[in-house]
């Protein structure tokens, strides 16, 4: 089986490496592709503000009980802010979603 969905998550987390060592500027983006798309950012800590961020987790934002339209929305966001050149895939049969309620993996 062939899911279309790989190249674009490959391209991705290739991508999210450039932000190893400034997760702040990460952050910042993430902020940004949520006002562009015009949804809230998850509530991900107690304060509702993201101080710190893991791959795991921002992967997480897009990989969880949400409609495929949101799913969509937000990867369309993503590519735009990331430059991703991959399609942004429509199907995600075999990708395994997180339960909503506490998808965070960072510990600060």
């Amino acid at each position: 089986m062939n899911f279309e969905w790989i190249d674009f998550y490959t391209e991705f987390a290739t991508k999210l490496l450039e932000f190893k060592d400034n997760r702040e500027k990460l952050i910042n983006k993430i902020y940004s592709i949520y006002d562009n798309i015009g949804i809230s950012v998850p509530k991900l800590e107690k304060d509702n503000e993201i101080t710190d961020i893991d791959p795991f987790t921002v992967f997480g934002l897009f990989n969880k009980g949400i409609t495929n339209n949101n799913r969509i929305l937000i990867l369309n966001g993503i590519a735009s802010e990331f430059q991703i050149s991959a399609n942004v895939p429509d199907n995600f049969d075999g990708v395994p979603v997180l339960n909503n309620l506490k998808a965070t993996y960072n510990f600060c």
